[in-house]
């Protein structure tokens, strides 16, 4: 999910959170082999999405920023309900879509049911390509609602 959605170096930064629970900025930057600014980027982009936080670590009482720590950290089941949140929202769009394309060929449909039951002539060329076309349509977005099904039920056991 996090090379999909955010690249390559947030997951080596993702993963270096987990192994390690705690870096500062500058840790993070060196251990993953990237530049300040780039680790700070992506930090700050699966922050806005809930995947990673920051602890503030005050060196002194005063808790003055600048006598302060940062410190990174994946909170891991924050992480699986956001990740199950937007797989709950997949699926609404997946069902959306499904009914969508059933609508815009109601016509179609109506009319390969007609002669499945004997009534009225055969289908046009045209016809018989919209069909495939939506069968297609049809059995790739079942296959992806299964498929995403599949992942909704692990996270309710992870």
């Amino acid at each position: 999910m996090i090379l999909e959605r955010y690249g390559a170096v947030s997951k080596r930064i993702f993963r270096l959170l987990l192994s390690k629970k705690f870096l500062d900025q500058k840790q993070l930057a060196q251990l993953a082999m990237i530049p300040a600014d780039q680790a700070r980027e992506k930090l700050y982009r699966m922050m806005s999405d809930g995947i990673t936080n920051i602890q503030e670590v005050p060196k002194s009482s005063d808790r003055l920023v600048v006598r302060t720590f940062f410190l990174w950290f994946v909170n891991y089941p924050q992480v699986l309900k956001t990740t199950q949140d937007n797989s709950l929202k997949m699926m609404a769009n997946l069902r959306a879509r499904y009914n969508r394309e059933l609508s815009l060929s109601e016509k179609l449909i109506e009319k390969t049911n007609a002669i499945n039951n004997g009534e009225g002539g055969g289908l046009t060329k045209s016809e018989e390509l919209q069909l495939e076309t939506l069968q297609d349509t049809l059995s790739q977005l079942e296959n992806a609602q299964n498929h995403l099904l599949e992942s909704i039920i692990l996270f309710q056991f992870v």
